[in-house]
């Protein structure tokens, strides 16, 4: 049968192009609609599409511009060194070459401001440094030595400990420093009065390598002295003196121990007042007071009879102020703790 087909009404021919531009097609007589925006997920602002001119610039490459150094008048062993440059050296690497034999290879600069401390070389010789990568550039400098007053003599300035406290057995670790003269001096090392180490003959500066172990010691609080020696037939002896505390504490566990210290009155107290401040801690413990402005107590002692906690009256601070107050434990007793309080007028 041949079909038959209805002829086209306005009607029928609208519906028959809305149907051809949903699937795709377009009449040619047709206005054409405006084309949809496609926008990737994320990006609808275009924040993720990279603009010229918008992208972060490289950082500049670090540049070495010279070599500068100084050397102390009462220290001429040793010079320290400032490598001089610009940008940001983090990852600056270099050689340093020193006259002779020496030289340090890849040595990381970190930054301009660094500035590392090596042995002083001959007089009129150079030090050489060259970027190997992370910066550019190199540098050099001519060393002049000082000349040195012939009647400088070593002078002792510090003696500083590894720590505050050691347990017992433990190995004492400490530091010397001192200025050098033109040469070496006697010194001697003491802890309580007895030499751990006597007059030596040595070069004192402030670079002198730490001393791992001059001995272990009981428990109990003791000092460290530093001092320079009468001149020897053949050698000048060092000038001046220092000291150092240090604790040593028990490792047994039932040691007698401080546990606190609280000031009383909301810690807060009228100038020329007594503070009370309470010591709390367990055992017969030995201690004192020790006060930031310089005051120290007599020794206190924990007993059977008198024991903790102990509220004591003993330091009246007439200049307001902000102030710590130590519970310094002595003997065979641990721990050791402080408490601040404020002084108003």
């Amino acid at each position: 049968m041949i079909p038959s087909f209805k002829p086209f009404t306005k009607t029928r021919l609208a519906l028959l192009i809305a149907a051809l531009a949903a699937a795709g097609f377009a009449y040619a007589g047709a206005t054409p609609a405006p084309a949809k925006e496609i926008v990737r997920p994320g990006a609808a602002d275009n924040s993720n599409i990279l603009k010229p001119g918008t992208g972060t610039p490289p950082a500049p490459v670090a540049q070495i511009t010279g070599v500068t150094y100084k050397q102390n008048p009462l220290d001429p062993q040793y010079v320290t060194y400032t490598i001089a440059g610009s940008g940001n050296a983090a990852n600056c690497i270099v050689d340093v070459t020193l006259p002779g034999t020496t030289s340090y290879n890849n040595y990381k600069l970190g930054s301009f401001a660094n500035t590392p401390t090596w042995y002083a070389p001959t007089d009129g010789s150079q030090i050489n440094v060259k970027a190997v990568s992370g910066c550019t550039g190199s540098g050099s400098v001519t060393f002049h030595k000082l000349v040195i007053d012939p009647n400088l003599v070593g002078t002792v300035t510090a003696v500083v400990m590894n720590k505050a406290i050691y347990k017992q057995g433990e190995g004492v670790g400490l530091t010397m420093q001192g200025m050098a003269g033109p040469s070496a001096c006697l010194w001697r090392l003491s802890v309580d009065g007895n030499y751990a180490i006597g007059a030596v003959l040595s070069t004192l500066h402030p670079l002198m390598p730490p001393i791992a172990n001059v001995g272990q010691y009981s428990p109990g609080l003791h000092t460290v002295t530093l001092d320079g020696q009468p001149n020897a037939p053949a050698a000048p002896g060092c000038k001046g003196n220092a000291t150092a505390t240090f604790k040593v504490e028990s490792i047994d566990p039932n040691a007698p121990t401080i546990t606190s210290v609280t000031a009383t009155n909301g810690a807060q107290f009228k100038a020329g007042q007594a503070q009370g401040i309470t010591v709390s801690g367990t055992g017969n413990c030995q201690y004192r007071l020790e006060y930031n402005d310089g005051f120290k107590s007599n020794n206190m002692q924990a007993t059977a009879v008198n024991p903790f906690p102990h509220t004591l009256n003993v330091h009246p601070i007439s200049n307001p102020g902000n102030y710590i107050v130590t519970a310094v434990t002595l003997g065979n007793c641990n721990g050791g703790s402080g408490a601040a309080f404020n002084v108003s007028p």
